[in-house]
C-alpha cells in the first residue's frame, strides 16, 4: 500500500501538482520522518521556506538519527 501512495505522489509531482504531491505521503503515514523530509523539500522548491523548516524539524523529531 505504501508503494502505491509513493507512486501517486510521484505522479502528482510529474504533473506539476506540487500541493497534491506534498501531502500524499503524510496522509498515508503521519509518523514517517522521510515523508516530512520529502514534503520539506517540496516546500523548499516552492519557496515556502517556513513550511519547509517546520517539516524538516518534524522529520528530525520523528527520527533524530
Amino acid at each position: 500500500m505504501a508503494f502505491a501512495h509513493y507512486n501517486r505522489g510521484c505522479t502528482f509531482k510529474k504533473q506539476g501538482k506540487l500541493d497534491e504531491a506534498i501531502n500524499e505521503a503524510i496522509r498515508f503515514d503521519p509518523n514517517d520522518a522521510a515523508a516530512y523530509n520529502d514534503r520539506g523539500n517540496a516546500y523548499f522548491n516552492k519557496g515556502a521556506l517556513d513550511k519547509a523548516i517546520n517539516d524538516y524539524n518534524d522529520a528530525i523529531r520523528l527520527n533524530p538519527n
